[in-house]
């Protein structure tokens, strides 16, 4: 009877604690929510170069290699926004539809499946909360997106997404990605170049071998496609921009030497996790 009793008491403890870590941690989530107004200024954040290698970039309007969303073709923008988070100009920094979508996904696989990250959300992950995948970094993502709404306008989220994203193995930003897959500067970009940059989103290093093998797959081709069938939808192209854009070569064809083929997924995706 006593052995009973303590162990009763050790498992009340142990409840005791974790109520309270989780109690800490949800106080900690709403109380201190970051200053977004950093944003505005240029922010550090953690990025990757080739090999591997951990470093930081600063990033923001007073950071040398901003480019404006005045520089940024509008087709271009479209783009992302289109393969990326539909609901951008609507939402208040999360998408309910996908979040449902995504939970009864998870639910049903049973591991974390689907995404259902809004641009807003993306930008909170990778300046404040880092790559892990967890519920409680989602539950922070969720409630501190729709407090960034409040506090930065949509083309300031739009901007500072554009200059944050990863495109490739060591490049970093809309004006790098610009100049490395094209030549070209953001401003130049057409709807097409554009679909391609959005598509490389979900997996920047994975997906560079496109541009090795100046070459896309099947898979590849039919999700570009299907950008650039949404920003028709959403109005960004007008029926002759989009033909256009389907019939114009994204790069040179010569001889490459082959690159090994990308595992690609099962079914589309999008940067959301």
């Amino acid at each position: 009877m006593e052995k009973l009793s303590r162990l009763t008491l050790a498992v009340l403890f142990a409840c005791f604690i974790i109520m309270g870590a989780g109690a800490a941690l949800v106080i900690e989530t709403f109380t201190k929510v970051p200053d977004f107004t950093e944003l505005r200024g240029e922010v550090k954040i953690p990025i990757e170069l080739p090999g591997e290698i951990k470093s930081f970039r600063m990033i923001g309007p007073k950071s040398p290699r901003w480019v404006p969303l005045s520089q940024i073709s509008v087709q271009a923008m479209g783009a992302v926004v289109s393969s990326e988070d539909t609901s951008f100009f609507s939402n208040e920094g999360v998408d309910y539809h996908e979040l449902r979508e995504a939970i009864k996904k998870d639910l049903e696989t049973g591991k974390f499946a689907r995404g259902a990250s809004t641009l807003t959300q993306q930008v909170i992950k990778n300046v404040y909360l880092g790559q892990e995948k967890t519920l409680w970094r989602k539950f922070k993502e969720f409630f501190w997106a729709q407090k960034m709404a409040k506090v930065l306008s949509k083309s300031e989220v739009l901007a500072f997404y554009l200059n944050m994203a990863e495109w490739g193995p060591g490049l970093y930003g809309i004006g790098d990605a610009a100049h490395h897959y094209f030549n070209r500067s953001p401003a130049e970009l057409t709807a097409k170049q554009g679909a391609f940059l959005a598509l490389l989103l979900p997996s920047p290093k994975k997906y560079h071998s496109y541009f090795k093998n100046k070459k896309l797959s099947p898979w590849a081709q039919s999700r570009l496609e299907k950008i650039l069938k949404i920003m028709l939808s959403m109005k960004f192209l007008d029926e002759t921009e989009y033909e256009t854009a389907l019939q114009e070569q994204l790069w040179e064809v010569r001889d490459l030497p082959s690159v090994a083929p990308v595992e690609e997924p099962e079914e589309e995706t999008s940067a959301n996790d």
